[in-house]
């Protein structure tokens, strides 16, 4: 996946790797092996982590890293590699410099106030209570709080780097904690072992997600047009946890798991190109569930806003 190597015309790639498989005993070395070949090497730049928006290849990486080293939520201060209790400790995607105030600064390319490198995962609680702060503000104090945990979301440490005018040099420097965690990471699967952390996390996939760069931006105008309307954004990538033990069911597209209306309508999730499957879930468990961004529309403009939405 990280390599794109079934991206394009695959068929003759496919026909390789399975003749690849067919005439070694060791097929997944050799797999590995070829890859290697077509590509000269497998080493993580650090330039691999300066995508935008969570439609890049290496955002998985980025996730999986958090779940499997024990990366600290800032204000509680547990490791983000288990399944967290109740609704409020969802993990969330969290600007490290808010996207608001780099634009306001000066920061207008999507490479820069939505790249790869600004991001990391919260809490849903956690990522509310930081808000729009800098991380100059906020740094300090969680750094204080619990002592490593800027650096087990590979932040450098440099307070400089965390001023808004050197955001661009920080983007840096995280790109280059943030590759060489990853190498280590890969490294380590190669040779056989995995980070002891990682054997506590059952890794089976679950249904639903954001899936490509294209529904993400879908996504993202969304949340712009409920925020011109004052009513909250939602929840992008939000966990539907069986409350019974904790396991993740699936992953909404963008989820209001309190409703629109907190406390007062019914919770809500935006499902774009699901499978049956999630959408049965979400509906078991409780949202009114929309595939299309114009049905939602409609169904805030007249349930929520009161409005004769337009025909």
């Amino acid at each position: 996946m990280l390599w794109a190597r079934y991206s394009g015309p695959v068929e003759t790639v496919i026909r390789q790797d399975l003749q690849t498989v067919r005439e070694n005993d060791d097929a997944v070395g050799a797999l590995i092996d070829r890859l290697r070949q077509n590509r000269g090497h497998l080493r993580i730049n650090p330039q691999d982590f300066a995508g935008a928006t969570r439609g890049s290849r290496f955002y998985p990486m980025l996730y999986m890293m958090t779940r499997v080293y024990g990366t600290l939520d800032f204000d509680s201060g547990i490791k983000l590699q288990r399944h967290l209790l109740g609704k409020n400790t969802q993990l969330e995607l969290h600007h490290l410099f808010p996207k608001a105030r780099l634009s306001k600064y000066g920061y207008h390319w999507r490479n820069d106030n939505n790249s790869l490198a600004n991001f990391t995962l919260l809490t849903q609680e956690t990522n509310r209570r930081i808000s729009a702060k800098l991380p100059e503000e906020y740094f300090p104090y969680y750094e204080e709080k619990h002592p490593g945990v800027l650096a087990s979301h590979w932040i450098p440490d440099d307070p400089e780097l965390w001023k808004i005018e050197n955001y661009r040099d920080f983007l840096a420097a995280r790109r280059e904690l943030l590759s060489k965690a990853a190498n280590d990471f890969l490294d380590q699967l190669y040779n056989g072992s995995m980070p002891e952390s990682a054997t506590e996390r059952d890794f089976s996939a679950v249904p639903g997600g954001i899936t490509n760069e294209a529904e993400e931006e879908l996504i993202l105008e969304v949340m712009s047009w409920m925020d011109s309307r004052q009513l909250p954004h939602g929840q992008i990538g939000y966990e539907l946890v069986d409350s019974q033990n904790n396991d993740v069911l699936a992953v909404l597209d963008l989820a209001w798991s309190d409703g629109i209306q907190v406390g007062k309508s019914h919770p809500v999730a935006l499902l774009i190109d699901e499978e049956d499957e999630t959408l049965q879930l979400a509906s078991r468990n409780g949202f009114i569930c929309f595939t299309t961004v114009e049905h939602l529309q409609r169904y805030v403009q007249r349930e929520i806003l009161g409005e004769t939405p337009p025909v």
